[in-house]
């Protein structure tokens, strides 16, 4: 066998045991958070492939998460925070969100997801939010959201577009300025069906230089990028440097946001639903995840640098 990293016969590659048995299926068929009637044990492989669009990204059981995660934050020994299942409202969860609503908007849940309700007039809001209180210094960390969310209704969009979103807010001590950032994935601006939104503004083709604050457009015409017209699992990472997105088990991330123009926003808070009273809309969500973990060196994550073997 050819040399990796200098090493004749490597045990492992970017940290997977060479001979590890890894189980490919659909995500819905996954062991034991999909299909119930199998198991999964911490640290378990499991890969998506499905007639839709075929060999995807691996996964690994993380106990503590309960749920399959990317290889990379299960390496990073994630904690989760809270969650929104579906079953039951967020303001119901264990550990509860609070819930905001005005102007005819509403939260419920049919037992399988919770819908966030904005779709009837453009000054409706339906949101819920989660003070994480991660504000810096040694307890500033990196964070991850992930679950099946979809954009149910649409208006025409308005105000800053963050309707219709999911927002995680972090903190940086990078390069000494002790400042928080805005992250917001936009699920549908009535353009691309996906784009990336970065504090006050969301991301537009067509290489605008004027601010810097604006992220990411996600392509349009690739259909793993729809969150409308079918759910879309989404992960959404948050790290000092940038955020970055993966939708439907995309092996390849969209990195979303740049480390500059910084924010002065002083809150700490995970929100998901419809939150500008400017947009029209109605957002589902369920089996999300939402918490911190510790990027790891020579993993394949989110933090540039090369995985390896060992």
């Amino acid at each position: 066998m050819a040399k990796m990293n200098d090493i004749a016969s490597p045990t492992s590659i970017n940290g997977v045991t060479l001979g590890t048995a890894i189980t490919v299926g659909e995500w819905s068929d996954r062991p034991g958070t999909g299909d119930a009637s199998l198991t999964a044990a911490d640290g378990d492989w499991f890969r998506v492939s499905g007639s839709t669009y075929g060999l995807r990204a691996s996964y690994r059981y993380s106990s503590t998460v309960g749920e399959w995660v990317r290889p990379e934050l299960y390496s990073g020994s994630p904690t989760l925070l809270t969650r929104i299942r579906g079953s039951v409202l967020p303001s119901a969860e264990d550990v509860a969100w609070t819930h905001t609503t005005a102007n005819g908007g509403a939260i419920t849940t049919d037992g399988t997801k919770v819908t966030f309700d904005g779709a009837d007039a453009a000054n409706e809001t339906a949101y819920a939010y989660f003070d994480h209180n991660i504000v810096g210094g040694s307890s500033a960390k990196y964070h991850f959201m992930q679950g099946l969310v979809q954009c149910v209704a649409t208006g025409t969009p308005g105000g800053h577009h963050q309707g219709r979103a999911i927002r995680i807010d972090s903190y940086t001590d990078l390069g000494g300025y002790h400042q928080h950032k805005r992250h917001v994935l936009v699920l549908d601006t009535n353009a691309p069906t996906a784009s990336m939104n970065y504090r006050d503004h969301y991301g537009l083709e067509g290489g605008i230089t004027a601010n810097k604050n604006y992220g990411t457009v996600f392509d349009p015409t690739d259909p793993t990028n729809d969150a409308t017209t079918a759910e879309a699992y989404v992960e959404f990472y948050v790290g000092a440097s940038g955020s970055w997105v993966w939708m439907n088990h995309n092996t390849t991330p969209t990195m979303a946001t740049r480390n500059i123009a910084m924010t002065n926003a002083t809150t700490d808070l995970y929100i998901i639903g419809n939150y500008d009273t400017s947009e029209v809309g109605s957002v589902t969500v369920r089996e999300s995840f939402w918490g911190t973990f510790t990027p790891v060196a020579n993993e394949s994550h989110v933090e540039p640098g090369p995985g390896g073997g060992s």
